[in-house]
């Protein structure tokens, strides 16, 4: 499990990172443009209908701006996306719509004796749904994709707005224990050609002990409770208990 608001999927990606300050040495502000590879997938009202398929043109483009302070870490970034649906019903007709979506995510750490750290992230924007874990998991399941909606009548496409924020307070309570507990709500504004099988709303909560036995070996253990509405009204929770054993090959 994940929190709900947690960024989904890995791209390919081309990206150049440039210190802003005196020399180039200094990484306290950091600017980051970035193309990755465009995903998207195109929904209609009826989810055992889609009449129409994707066609990545343009690349997802990114700028992300970065502040390292002593204390932790502020990073924003803006992504503008173009998305495209041709119809498989209609030869030929076929239409797009440019989007922006954005995000402000960070890290403080306390001055206690443990030197706890607070840590959050916030996202918002058209089209991104398919890019959040429990939108996008939802659409894996139901086959209804969430980052727009296709109508081939009038050859619109109406894209689905979305905003999400979680937040974690991570606490170390000895050199080889660490704890993350975890809360993340996920909202996907309604439009009225979506199927109502779309997700509304989710929440999340998690709480993680994590013990490293030996230097680069982590085992963990994770509670895991969330629940998920839909527009139509149904809704369902969940309860977890997950065991993670991973080895860092490298750090």
């Amino acid at each position: 499990g994940a929190p709900g608001a947690l960024p989904l999927l890995r791209r390919p990606f081309i990206r150049y990172a440039a210190p802003l300050s005196k020399g180039g040495k200094d990484s306290t502000h950091v600017l980051t443009p970035s193309i990755e590879e465009p995903t998207q997938s195109i929904a209609t009202s009826d989810p055992l209908i889609t009449p129409a398929t994707t066609r990545n043109k343009a690349p997802d483009m990114v700028l992300r701006y970065d502040y390292n302070p002593k204390w932790g870490n502020l990073m924003g970034a803006v992504m503008v996306r173009d998305i495209i649906a041709e119809s498989t019903v209609t030869p030929g007709q076929g239409t797009n719509a440019w989007v922006v979506a954005g995000t402000l995510s960070g890290y403080a750490t306390i001055p206690t004796k443990n030197k706890d750290r607070l840590k959050f992230n916030f996202l918002m924007g058209n089209a991104v749904p398919g890019l959040t874990w429990d939108t996008g998991i939802a659409s894996a399941v139901s086959g209804i994709a969430l980052d727009a909606t296709y109508v081939d009548a009038t050859n619109s496409l109406e894209t689905t707005y979305l905003w999400g924020i979680w937040a974690g307070w991570e606490r170390p309570w000895a050199p080889k224990w660490n704890s993350l507990f975890m809360l993340s709500y996920v909202d996907v504004a309604n439009i009225a050609v979506m199927s109502p099988l779309t997700i509304n709303n989710a929440i999340t909560a998690t709480g993680t002990l994590m013990y490293e036995p030996w230097e680069n070996l982590y085992v963990a253990a994770e509670y895991f409770w969330g629940r998920q509405a839909l527009f139509n009204g149904q809704n369902g929770q969940d309860h977890r208990l997950n065991l993670v054993f991973r080895y860092m090959f490298n750090r």
